[in-house]
C-alpha cells in the first residue's frame, strides 16, 4: 500500500474523483493520500472528510447514473441528460454478424440474449430456471436463443444444456469486447442483475431481468423499455453477497419470466411489422 501511495503521488493529479458509494472508506482514504490539489466524492458515512470539495448525499436513494450526475455536476459539468452509450466500430459490428452468422443464427427471427451468471451467487436466478425459459421462447415463440457464459461459469452451462440441448447456441469465454458486439445483433436481454444486463441497456436493448438483494432503484437498468421481476420480501434489500435460503429470487418463477419475454418480444415484433 505505501509503495502504492508513493507511486500514484509521483503523478501529480489535480483533481481526484471517488466515484464509490459505500460506507468504506478505502477509495476516500486513498483519495486523501493522493494529495490531489482537488478531491470529491459522496457525502455518506463520514467518507467527507477526506474531500475538500463538497459532495452530494446518497439521500434518497436513486439510480446509480442519477448520483452520478450529480456528483460531476458538483464540478460544474451539465450532466442532466446523460445517458449511458456504448460504441462499437464497423468492424465489431461486421465481425458479430459474420460470426452468428456462421452459427446458425436465423437473421429474420428476433433473437434472445441470456446471461445467466453474476459476480455475486445472491444475484442469481436458478441457472436450470434460465434453461426453462430458454427451452420456451425456442419452441413457442420461435426466437433464436443465444445463452452467453462467461469464465468459470461451466456449472451454469452445463445446467442450461443438460435442459435445452442442441435449441440454443452457446456462446462462451470471449472478451467484454467480443460481448458487447454480438449482444447488438440481439433483440433482447434476459439475464440477472449483473454488468451483461447494464451492458445491453447501454446498448439500448430492451431487457427482463431478476433483482434480489440489491437497492433499488440504486442498480436497475436505466432507461426504458426494461421488465424487472423482483420479490419484495420483509428482508429486501438485503444487499448481501450471500444468502442462505435465497428466497426472494426462488419465489420468481419460470412462468413469470417466459411472460415477460413474450410480452418483450411481441412488442419489438409489431414494430418490425409497421
Amino acid at each position: 500500500l505505501c509503495w502504492f501511495i508513493k507511486d500514484m503521488r509521483k503523478k501529480h493529479f489535480d483533481l481526484v474523483i471517488d466515484p464509490f458509494n459505500t460506507y468504506e472508506l478505502k477509495q476516500a482514504f486513498m483519495a486523501y493520500a493522493s494529495r490531489a490539489k482537488y478531491r470529491i466524492g459522496f457525502e455518506e458515512a463520514g467518507r467527507e472528510i477526506f474531500f475538500n470539495m463538497k459532495g452530494p448525499s446518497l439521500t434518497p436513494i436513486k439510480h446509480f447514473v442519477d448520483h452520478m450526475s450529480e456528483l460531476v455536476g458538483c464540478l460544474g459539468a451539465d450532466a442532466s441528460r446523460f445517458t449511458p452509450e456504448l460504441f462499437l466500430t464497423a468492424g465489431e459490428v461486421s465481425w458479430a454478424s459474420d460470426v452468428l452468422s456462421a452459427k446458425g443464427v436465423d437473421a429474420n427471427k428476433l433473437t434472445v440474449a441470456i446471461h445467466p451468471g453474476a459476480y455475486y451467487k445472491s444475484n442469481m436466478w436458478p441457472s436450470e430456471r434460465f434453461g426453462f425459459v430458454a427451452k420456451k421462447i425456442v419452441k413457442e415463440l420461435t426466437a433464436n436463443v443465444i445463452v452467453f457464459v462467461g469464465h468459470g461459469e461451466g456449472a451454469i452451462l452445463d445446467k442450461v444444456k443438460q435442459i435445452c440441448g442442441d435449441d440454443v447456441l452457446i456462446i462462451s469465454n470471449i472478451s467484454i469486447r467480443q460481448l458487447i458486439a454480438m449482444l447488438s445483433r440481439t433483440n433482447l436481454f434476459l439475464g440477472n442483475n449483473s454488468g451483461p444486463l447494464h451492458i445491453a441497456a447501454a446498448l439500448g436493448l430492451p431487457t427482463v431481468s431478476t433483482i434480489g438483494p440489491p437497492v433499488v432503484p440504486l442498480w436497475l437498468p436505466y432507461g426504458k423499455n426494461h421488465i424487472v421481476l423482483r420479490k419484495d420480501l420483509d428482508c429486501s434489500p438485503c444487499n448481501k453477497d450471500v444468502c442462505k435460503d435465497h428466497k426472494c429470487m426462488k419465489l420468481i418463477t419460470v412462468d413469470e419470466v417466459f411472460e415477460a419475454v413474450r410480452s418483450q418480444l411481441s412488442r419489438l415484433e409489431s414494430k418490425r411489422e409497421k
